[in-house]
């Protein structure tokens, strides 16, 4: 009951402060990192820590995303907090650019054990503070008072004038298909085995939409389709309403019970709105920049978790093994390139991520001794996108990638999370993401081809990475 109690007034706080940025035209992002951002066998627990994690972040800012370069950050602006949220880079775009700037009022937020709120105002921008601070004073007050959630949701409804409380696209998508996807591998798997490439990463797109409206954008099914306009906008604004009560349901649900991702909500007029449950930590840099660990991390290899099964038994074949190690392969590369030599690797071993198991290796370097303060920026300028996002070689799987698929990744397999906060850094790929639209989820998954892949079981284990985000939406 408790459980319960705590994920509806969580439900309730984050529909507060989005309605409330979108009042007042910010953006903003809500997230919350894992409770350790590395998980090192050869480290004390207490080295790896970060300071915010497991703590609810909540920024905002009156300004957007924008691109900067990596050598002008290192520059004029490594001493900046700031929170990334970068695109896929695609075909032909150039490799230092990244969406860097976003500045924002912090607000560092956490619930006690009894389920209350605990916050506290930060920063400079006074009036935005206050009014921050009035709503969750009077939030937690009622919550007190009455002990139940809903008051914004119903404030929400009443007013006419916005339709749902983030930044939402509205540029069609065509989903792809089983045949479309079967196609695209099989293509792949051809440059495969003459040689071309040894793997690439094939993504798919799936349009999810909730009772009330169909799985195709645009296309409501709730009342009689020969009926007035006016009642078609009536049912396409409950509808709406419905889709952001879902999506902050589905948001609290995330902070709440998943410990072992980045949970990350993320809404501005250019990069709209991505909800995004990553197990997958790209780099880190925690501690002072002169004394401090980098880590980067390579993640790959795909299996159904079995109950009963603890991730130290699950058997993996070649294929798995094989991806693995071509995406470890490929940071130690990145270690060579800048003649860096002194580091320790962990792995490659078993971990769970919601319904799945994925095989890990961790690359840990100790910065005052190995190396300098800004290790993460040159790593970052050569680890995106990786090979467990685009394949290997990078830039023949770029290629591929640019001619298998009709869709756009945008933001999905970039990077996101904060650099410079609290002397921590840590990005974290954009993995069980979707784009939050007026009326639809629309979701990513993607899948390593190497030789020997099946096409239907790849499309079996995109269809599991779906479902590990969509299993927060249950019981919706």
């Amino acid at each position: 009951m408790l459980a319960e109690l705590r994920q509806a007034a969580l439900q309730e706080l984050l529909f507060s402060l989005a309605v409330f940025a979108r009042q007042h035209r910010l953006s903003f992002v809500f997230y919350r990192l894992p409770r350790y951002a590395y998980n090192s066998f050869t480290q004390k627990l207490e080295d790896g820590y970060l300071e915010s994690s497991g703590k609810l972040m909540l920024q905002f800012s009156t300004s957007d995303i924008h691109q900067s370069s990596i050598q002008d950050w290192r520059m004029h602006g490594h001493d900046t907090k700031v929170f990334v949220f970068s695109p896929f880079t695609g075909y032909k775009v150039k490799e230092e650019l990244a969406q860097f700037k976003f500045y924002y009022l912090e607000l560092d937020m956490s619930f006690d054990d009894a389920g209350m709120l605990l916050w506290r105002k930060k920063k400079d921008i006074v009036w935005l503070a206050e009014q921050l601070a009035n709503l969750l004073g009077n939030f937690a007050k009622r919550r007190e008072q009455a002990g139940q959630a809903g008051q914004a949701y119903k404030q929400f409804q009443e007013n006419p004038s916005m339709h749902v409380p983030y930044y939402v696209s509205h540029q069609p998508m065509q989903e792809t298909s089983l045949p479309m996807f079967h196609a695209s591998v099989n293509k792949a798997l051809e440059r495969i085995d003459s040689g071309y490439l040894q793997k690439v990463v094939v993504s798919r797109v799936k349009n999810f939409g909730f009772p009330g409206f169909s799985n195709t954008a645009g296309h409501v099914l709730l009342g009689d389709k020969e009926g007035s306009s006016k009642k078609k906008k009536r049912e396409e604004k409950l509808i709406k309403h419905s889709l952001a009560k879902d999506i902050f349901f589905a948001l609290a649900k995330a902070f709440i019970t998943e410990k072992e991702s980045m949970v990350c909500f993320f809404s501005s007029p250019k990069a709209k709105t991505w909800f995004t449950v990553s197990p997958e930590l790209l780099m880190s840099q925690s501690g002072p920049l002169l004394k401090g660990r980098f880590v980067a991390v390579s993640l790959a290899g795909t299996q159904r978790v079995k109950e009963k099964l603890l991730p130290k038994h699950v058997a993996w074949q070649d294929k798995e093994i094989v991806e693995q190690a071509i995406v470890s392969r490929f940071v130690v590369d990145c270690f060579k390139m800048i003649r860096l030599r002194a580091y320790s690797e962990n792995g490659p071993y078993t971990v769970r991520c919601n319904n799945v198991y994925h095989l890990k290796s961790e690359f840990t370097v100790n910065i005052k001794k190995d190396y300098g303060p800004l290790l993460i920026l040159d790593m970052l300028g050569m680890l995106h996108p990786s090979s467990s996002v685009a394949g290997f070689p990078r830039e023949k799987a770029l290629h591929v990638i640019h001619s298998l698929e009709a869709h756009e990744r945008a933001f999905y397999t970039g990077y996101f999370g904060p650099l410079q906060l609290k002397k921590e850094s840590a990005l974290y790929v954009n993995l069980r993401c979707a784009e939050v639209l007026a009326d639809h989820l629309r979701l990513y998954a993607g899948t390593g081809i190497v030789k020997g892949s099946d096409a239907q079981s790849e499309w079996h284990e995109s269809e599991a990475k779906l479902q590990s985000l969509l299993s927060f939406f249950e019981d919706a």
